[in-house]
């Protein structure tokens, strides 16, 4: 029986195997192309082998704005993960706690606004930040990315507070505690994994996203990820490969650490939940 088990599971893990080499392959390829010279970046066939530079890295990061830009993502994507956090820790518990009159259809149109189209609310919200003068300003973009962060949020810790007894609040209230220092001093910290795991994919899904970034920002609050089309060609100027993988592996970087501080709360944040007793 055990040999038909390790037969059958073999070649689950050479696909499994194939799988992980492809997923990696086009990373692990941007990062060496990051440390080629010029001439070897347009060679063919290109050199697996070779001795690593640092010209693209000096230029990115000291003669281009290009820190300035890493600095405004991370101050956008941690602040709209502070706001979205805030703000869907609350909806969640009253969700998963309180006799809400058709709170399941709240909930659906919460996840609803995720599955619209961002070219379809691109141009009112243009105008809308036109009129208020919040276009091309940090503020605009954090409030922006927690909005569209916050319907995640909310699903993740609504399983989350489902999941802990409420046994625990009413004891807590028992003890003296309003139900908001129930919630605050008993509910949260047990809450923990599924506030650090949608804290972390908001994080990621701020830092990568594109398309807002690039219609309501100018040169002041332009983010890193639209900051690498400056190295896409305009007028007689060339595309600058070596700098643009200099710029997406720099994108990168703190999405991976994250992942990897946090990665045991990840598994059990985006798990609790999915078996029911």
């Amino acid at each position: 029986m055990n040999s038909f088990k390790d037969r059958l599971r073999k070649p689950w893990i050479a696909v499994i195997g194939v799988m992980v080499i492809l997923s990696i392959f086009p990373i692990v390829w941007l990062v060496l192309t990051s440390f080629k010279t010029l001439n070897e970046l347009f060679t063919l066939p290109p050199p697996i082998i070779f001795k690593p530079v640092l010209t693209h890295w000096i230029h990115v990061i000291k003669y281009t704005e290009f820190g300035r830009y890493y600095a405004n993502s991370l101050i956008i994507a941690s602040g709209s993960v502070a706001l979205s956090l805030f703000l869907g820790m609350m909806a969640a518990y009253s969700l998963a706690r309180f006799d809400i009159r058709r709170k399941e259809d709240f909930a659906f149109w919460f996840l609803s606004t995720r599955m619209m189209p961002p070219a379809a609310v691109v141009i009112p919200i243009y105008l809308l930040y036109f009129r208020i003068g919040m276009l091309d300003t940090l503020k605009g973009l954090i409030i922006l990315y927690a909005a569209f962060n916050l319907p995640f949020v909310i699903w993740i810790l609504r399983g989350f507070f489902e999941d802990l007894p409420q046994e625990l609040e009413e004891s807590a209230m028992i003890d003296g505690c309003s139900i908001v220092g129930a919630f605050v001093r008993v509910i949260l910290p047990l809450a923990r994994p599924g506030l650090l795991a949608a804290g972390v994919f908001s994080f990621v899904l701020s830092i990568n996203e594109f398309f807002f970034a690039l219609v309501l920002t100018g040169s002041k609050a332009r983010p890193v990820s639209v900051a690498v089309t400056l190295f896409l060609p305009t007028g007689v100027r060339g595309t600058e490969y070596g700098n643009a993988t200099v710029a997406a592996t720099l994108i990168m970087i703190p999405g991976i650490i994250i992942y990897i501080l946090f990665q045991r709360f990840l598994i059990r944040g985006m798990t609790m939940g999915a078996i029911k007793t």
